[in-house]
């Protein structure tokens, strides 16, 4: 019924159980957010994994902001697969395209803390 543009793949961000998750509608990935492409969340989910033990309890907060990208991410989805269903492509896509950004941004922001 949808475009497999809808689909995504999740970028990890941290080590184990102490990982963020983008993701990366397909729509989207020609056009990554810049955070990803120069380095820049990589080295924030590097110095925080240098700054935490692997064994140490997940952090309470990194489990809230996962829920909310994730919520986020398929509350955006949603609204694009009725915007298809209208045959409003254009709008879909710049939604998740926006989505994917402000994502990047609070995950960059959540690792440099």
């Amino acid at each position: 019924e949808y475009p497999d543009y809808l689909s995504c793949v999740y970028v990890a961000f941290g080590p184990p159980r102490h990982t963020i998750y983008l993701p990366i509608p397909f729509i989207a990935a020609d056009e990554l957010p810049k955070n990803l492409l120069n380095g820049q969340m990589l080295e924030a989910a590097l110095k925080r994994q240098k700054s935490e033990a692997a064994d140490a309890v997940v952090d309470p907060a990194l489990v809230e902001l996962q829920n909310k990208i994730l919520g986020d991410y398929h509350r955006a989805r949603r609204k694009a697969r009725n915007m298809l269903r209208n045959d409003n492509n254009a709008e879909a896509e710049k939604l998740l395209r926006e989505t994917m950004k402000s994502q990047s941004e609070e995950i960059v922001a959540f690792l440099d803390k």
